[in-house]
């Protein structure tokens, strides 16, 4: 009887691991995508000439991306402490 309580606790630890790793890597997606348009849809095109130099289109992007490095560096520990505690946000 105990034998199957442990393996029941341990399965739904499992569970929740899992679930937690899935939403962690929806915003890793997302953040990815936000990263990739402020690196190819403004500064690449900008720099093969497609698009006109617009300082203010720079500046943006760039503190969006710089925005994104502290958000990654969350993610990171989210996924950390979700791998080690098996607990969600």
């Amino acid at each position: 009887m105990i034998r199957t309580v442990v393996v029941a606790g341990a399965l739904l630890l499992g569970v929740g691991a899992a679930t937690a790793q899935q939403d962690v890597a929806v915003k890793q997606d997302n953040l990815m995508r936000a990263q990739a348009k402020s690196l190819y849809t403004v500064m690449l095109k900008m720099v093969k000439g497609e698009i006109p130099y617009d300082q203010a289109a720079v500046d943006a992007a760039i503190a969006q991306l710089e925005a994104s490095v502290s958000a990654r560096t969350m993610i990171a520990l989210m996924t950390a402490l979700s791998c080690i505690t098996g607990l969600k946000e």
